[in-house]
């Protein structure tokens, strides 16, 4: 004779264990993913920085001993190849050094971080099933925030560049 036990029953907490509830495992796997998520985004942000330096550097090194100054064009006078740059990094890959464009995204990943960790910080705090103390929700909000705004700034920049690339735009 076969003794059923209910699926649910079978994952109750039943009591202490070392393995904790599933669902601070389940945060704490998300938390985990997030993290490494930032930390790849960070590695290639670092690794194209440094690749773009590097290049940028070796061509005014080379460049500066042969070719007089040359005098900046004004923002509404950009080369054709400036502007094609442009077009290609705002479309389809390469770095974004547009002042403005940075400390937009700064400022809105670091609105996000904020708002997302006070929000996980009180969901900790009106949840205690979860078994997560308020600085862990605050944290787990946190590196939600910064992803959701990593995604968001960079979603809300392409589309307004693509607008300004569709009027003909290529500062």
């Amino acid at each position: 004779m076969s003794h059923h036990i209910p699926f649910d029953a079978r994952f109750r907490n039943t009591g202490p264990s070392i393995m904790g509830n599933g669902r601070t495992w389940l945060i704490f796997l998300i938390g985990i993913l997030a993290v490494s998520a930032c930390g790849v985004a960070l590695l290639v942000a670092v690794v194209a920085g440094i690749v773009f330096l590097a290049r940028r550097s070796s061509g005014k090194a080379s460049d500066a001993a042969s070719k007089p100054p040359q005098v900046k064009p004004a923002p509404e006078q950009l080369s054709a190849g400036h502007s094609a740059y442009n077009v290609v990094s705002d479309m389809v890959a390469g770095v974004n050094v547009r002042k403005r464009d940075n400390c937009f995204q700064a400022i809105f990943i670091l609105f996000t971080v904020l708002l997302a960790s006070v929000a996980g910080a009180i969901a900790a705090h009106l949840h205690g099933e979860w078994h997560l103390p308020w600085v862990g929700g605050a944290i787990v909000g946190a590196i939600a925030g910064l992803v959701i705004g990593v995604i968001a700034s960079g979603v809300l920049i392409m589309v307004f560049r693509a607008i300004k690339h569709s009027q003909g735009h290529h500062e």
